[in-house]
């Protein structure tokens, strides 16, 4: 409606979206056609990702979807702790000496499949602790996995976490894990690569983008560890490749800090924004 009432003002259509589009589709019918318009009439569309300029396109945009993804405070997640910090950390999370801590930090959805990472925690050993950052409508069904499989001393429901006080908190564990059923980039993916601890995931959405594993994408360096949608049985493997190979484990995650910091830091990415959305834009009035 704006657009018809000023179609001389510039419009930018940005997509994040991490939930499958027919999902976004199905529920966005009720708009109709102003839908469809929001994507048509853009001068211009600002992806995070090489997925959703896909679906960019296959909404009828005339132009080329331009990818900028989401910045990460690499500063921030790059810090130095001591270990007396870090322990303490631990402590506070209940781990014993030799555990072995699992992570995930997401809102408590089914898009991103903390189930699963419960159920491939039940097929690890005793030492393996899946300590859980975040809240959402899925936690009463979560805990009642929990219970289910027996698994109430190896699974922490910590709620949320500051974002201030994250990198430390992520530098305590040992592996982060977020299996996603779909995903238009993630952040928190870029967070834990900065932060120096080896990544699981899945390569939906714009996860493809950034995560590469040595097994399944042997022609690039391996940023993470890829594992198929809904198999605790691939997340149990790659845990325990994590642990068996310290040495490519450890080049895995210097090349993902690498990534984190040559492409998503937020001074990078602000510069970007600018240069190749809004400038153009500027230049053509």
């Amino acid at each position: 409606k704006f657009k018809k009432t000023f179609p001389g003002v510039k419009y930018v259509l940005t997509l994040q979206e991490g939930d499958k589009p027919e999902y976004i589709e199905k529920k966005m019918r009720l708009f109709g056609q102003a839908f469809n318009d929001a994507f048509l009439q853009a001068d211009a569309i600002q992806v995070i990702s090489t997925f959703l300029g896909k679906w960019a396109k296959q909404k009828g945009f005339a132009g080329e979807p331009i990818l900028v993804p989401n910045a990460v405070d690499t500063g921030r997640f790059t810090q130095v702790y001591q270990k007396e910090e870090l322990a303490a950390v631990r402590h506070e999370l209940g781990a014993s000496p030799d555990a072995v801590l699992l992570v995930t930090t997401s809102r408590l959805v089914e898009k991103n499949a903390t189930d699963v990472v419960i159920r491939a925690l039940a097929e690890l050993p005793e030492k393996y602790t899946f300590i859980i950052f975040g809240t959402g409508p899925d936690e009463e069904m979560l805990r009642s996995l929990v219970a289910q499989l027996k698994l109430e001393s190896r699974v922490v429901f910590y709620g949320h976490l500051d974002h201030a006080v994250m990198p430390k908190y992520l530098k305590a564990c040992d592996i982060f894990i977020r299996p996603s059923r779909s995903e238009g980039m993630g952040n928190s993916f870029v967070e834990a690569m900065a932060a120096e601890i080896p990544v699981i995931a899945t390569q939906e959405g714009g996860i493809a983008d950034f995560l590469f594993d040595a097994i399944k994408n042997p022609d690039v360096p391996a940023t993470g560890f890829a594992v198929a949608v809904d198999s605790p049985q691939e997340i149990k493997a790659a845990v325990l490749r994590i642990m068996e190979d310290e040495t490519a484990t450890m080049r895995t995650v210097a090349t993902a800090k690498a990534m984190a910091l040559l492409k998503y830091d937020w001074n990078l990415i602000a510069k970007r924004m600018d240069a190749e959305v809004f400038a153009p834009l500027i230049s053509k009035e």
